[in-house]
């Protein structure tokens, strides 16, 4: 395996899929794996249906702490639900307001290695801090005023540092990129800013689509967008939703890989194909010209393990239950089917062979469900 010997800032995903970078590009593409392995997923808990102490509304993040502790940031409720390794209820915490420990946008979840948590919360400017059971500890001052969404990245760094992802304006332009803070909440360091370029339509040809009674719910399932997550080594993995390359980089863009997936099994692109040419025709726009199309991917995962697992599109705008699985050289290593949708929004986490996620039930009802993922001999 190679490494980029230069430190970046910056890293751009062309629309046909190169890296551009400050100095250098970096592209290794690994051979499929001989005798791919068959994966299995066994339920070890789930958390969430109507027989249970809490129903959840809309999770957007999970985070696992040291002890195998789970908090689940339900945004729709204004709270975080903290769920034992063995998958029972600990606490919830927190409830919407302005006061010490209340909520107005919590925007993720974080455990510092001493067992406390950190939740960014987005209207209230601040950073609220929870002991492992919940009880409130202080508030901390947050600087920014802007966000890339409502499911950031947001991560323990060290033991007294943490990163997030936040909007970064530069030359006219906004884009997602990553900070270093203290416990004070203090900016330490900028690290590294994404320039995706991906499709626009501009304003003439967003009026066109809506004079054409198209709206953006029609395109979205076909726009390709940027998917990325953080793994448990502080990697960032980092792919576009049309291209089967996944691109590997630290927090400043040393120790790059690309791994590109030779063994792929696309969803059956006719729907897709005729829905473009309906938009087409009813707009007056070359869709396709523009980017738009069959998307592939919908989320990525590194386990503790090194196992990579890609969430591959089966249906389009829909969640899918299907992954294919790299081994850590990322080498193809088979597809791991679990027995449910899995929302693509909210980021996997995993602990040694254990993956926890958030689940949909057959009337989108939400689960918290962790799985032992295990290689069939």
């Amino acid at each position: 395996m190679r490494h980029s010997e230069e430190m970046i800032n910056s890293i751009r995903i062309g629309s046909v899929g190169s890296l551009v970078m400050l100095a250098c590009v970096l592209n290794t593409v690994w051979a499929p794996g001989i005798g791919a392995q068959r994966w299995q997923a066994q339920e070890v808990w789930r958390v969430g249906e109507e027989t249970d102490d809490v129903v959840f509304s809309r999770i957007t993040s999970l985070a696992v702490g040291p002890d195998g502790t789970v908090g689940v940031v339900d945004f729709a409720a204004q709270h975080v639900v903290v769920v034992s390794s063995s998958g029972s209820l600990i606490a919830i915490v927190g409830r919407p307001g302005k006061g010490p420990g209340e909520f107005d946008g919590p925007l993720g979840l974080a455990w510092e290695r001493k067992g406390r948590m950190w939740i960014p919360d987005g209207w209230n400017q601040r950073y609220s801090v929870f002991d492992s059971v919940g009880n409130f500890v202080k508030a901390v001052p947050r600087v920014f005023r802007t966000t890339t969404g409502w499911r950031p990245l947001f991560s323990a760094d060290t033991d007294s540092t943490f990163v997030e992802e936040i909007s970064i304006h530069r030359s006219g332009s906004v884009a997602p990129g990553m900070v270093r803070i203290d416990t004070f909440g203090v900016v330490l360091d900028t690290l590294l800013t994404f320039d995706i370029d991906l499709p626009e339509l501009s304003s003439e040809q967003q009026s066109a689509l809506m004079r054409s009674l198209a709206g953006p719910s029609e395109l979205r399932p076909l726009a390709p967008r940027a998917i990325y997550s953080m793994s448990f080594d502080g990697r960032v993995m980092l792919m576009r939703s049309d291209q089967p390359v996944i691109r590997e980089f630290d927090l400043r863009g040393g120790g790059l890989r690309s791994i590109e997936i030779s063994q792929w099994d696309p969803i059956d692109s006719n729907s897709v194909d005729d829905a473009l040419r309906v938009l087409e025709r009813k707009s007056g726009l070359d869709l396709n010209a523009l980017g738009y199309g069959r998307q592939l991917v919908q989320a990525v995962h590194k386990m503790e393990s090194g196992v990579i697992l890609v969430q591959i599109e089966t249906n389009p705008g829909e969640p899918s239950n299907r992954f294919i699985v790299l081994d850590p050289r990322g080498r193809y290593a088979g597809e791991l089917v679990l027995p449910m949708r899995v929302s693509p929004q909210v980021r996997i986490v995993s602990e040694a062979d254990m993956i926890t996620l958030v689940g949909f039930g057959a009337y989108d009802e939400q689960y918290v469900v962790r799985f032992r993922v295990t290689r069939v001999e």
